[in-house]
């Protein structure tokens, strides 16, 4: 079958889109959280999959669960990856509070 784009008529456009879109997004980040920790997963699949989560959604609840991950990943490249992303991503959570001091 062929496939056709979308096109601008198939789509009502407007700004009640984009915030039925971020809630649509919220609802889904709010369920997934707690299943990520319940996932079959290897850890750096665990890992990633939290730090897609805490990027879309800044939740520095999940900061640990994600560390916690990242320290089970056994190949050592990869961990200290993770490692360095955990840092980085405390950096930018955080970069609100150092600015206000």
């Amino acid at each position: 079958p062929v496939v056709t784009p979308a096109s601008s008529n198939d789509m009502p456009a407007g700004k009640g889109d984009d915030e039925e879109l971020m809630s649509v997004k919220q609802k889904a980040l709010e369920q997934l959280s707690p299943l990520v920790s319940h996932l079959d997963l290897p850890a750096d699949q665990k890992f990633d999959t939290y730090m897609e989560i805490i990027r879309a959604s800044d939740d520095k609840t999940l900061v640990q669960p994600a560390f916690d991950a990242a320290q089970a990943i056994e190949d050592e490249d990869t961990k200290a990856q993770a490692l360095l992303d955990v840092v980085n991503e405390v950096n930018y959570l955080t970069q609100d509070h150092e600015a206000a001091k």
